[in-house]
């Protein structure tokens, strides 16, 4: 039998999400409004709350966050910030290994478009880009992480478009490319995005093996020739383990951007 839901605790954290995403302090009215509750469970709720710190009551008499919460949210800043630089460490030395490219990709599963953050010895930058996924490394990496169900979702909103003579473009192939791509833990874009350029990418996973994003290197045919393949996946995988493990030390994280894109 399910444990029931605490109704008093829920009200209490929708009290605690109003006031978190207020600029400024909240009267109890406003408060009792946006809770849908009535003034007295409201500054019954409050009250709680301001004894245990999670909110305080201001000078003019509302409501803003209190040091316990606030204490909380700094640790989650710092604990953020660490691991953004044990993440930019093991790219920074796959940039200086292998001299290419690096990026970190994430898919959105609603629109099944792929955000990327292109990074070098600089650091991570370029976070947001998006784009379509069929055509680059990265991006059929996560697609074969989809599920049967989402994968043949995407793939019948053929035909998609070619970039090079090398793009993918015929649903069945690319369906045949997702299928190799989960034999074998690794994916190659072989001029399919620009001409005279390759990619490599390797998946991340979570704690419980779901995909949460794709780490690649690309750059020029040249650079990256087919023959290395096996060389650069090997070194590929290496530095993915090693962020999926710094990951693992928070479960909040949906997919491996998230991590750039709160502050």
């Amino acid at each position: 039998m399910a444990t029931p839901t605490n109704q008093s605790i829920v009200k209490a954290f929708d009290i605690i999400a109003i006031v978190c995403a207020s600029a400024q302090s909240r009267s109890l009215r406003e408060l009792a409004a946006e809770a849908d509750l009535s003034l007295a469970s409201t500054h019954r709720i409050l009250g709680t709350l301001k004894s245990v710190g999670a909110v305080r009551l201001t000078r003019n008499g509302g409501y803003e966050l209190g040091a316990m919460i606030a204490s909380l949210r700094k640790r989650d800043l710092q604990c953020q910030q660490d691991m953004r630089a044990e993440i930019q460490h093991e790219i920074n030395e796959l940039h200086r290994d292998l001299g290419s490219k690096v990026t970190l990709a994430a898919l959105n599963r609603s629109t099944f478009m792929l955000t990327v953050a292109e990074s070098g010895a600089c650091g991570v930058s370029e976070i947001g880009n998006s784009y379509e996924p069929y055509f680059s490394a990265p991006g059929k990496m996560l697609l074969a992480g989809l599920s049967s169900n989402l994968l043949s979702e995407y793939i019948a909103e053929a035909p998609f478009a070619a970039l090079t003579p090398g793009t993918i473009v015929a649903p069945a192939q690319l369906a045949s490319e997702i299928r190799q791509i989960r034999r074998c833990g690794y994916a190659t874009d072989n001029e399919e995005y620009r001409e005279g350029t390759r990619g490599v990418a390797v998946g991340l996973r979570d704690r419980a093996c779901a995909s949460i994003g794709a780490l690649s290197v690309s750059d020029s045919a040249s650079r990256l020739p087919q023959r290395a393949t096996l060389e650069i996946v090997g070194r590929l995988k290496e530095t993915a383990r090693a962020i999926e493990q710094t990951l693992a030390r928070s479960a909040k994280f949906g997919d491996i951007l998230t991590l750039y894109s709160e502050d």
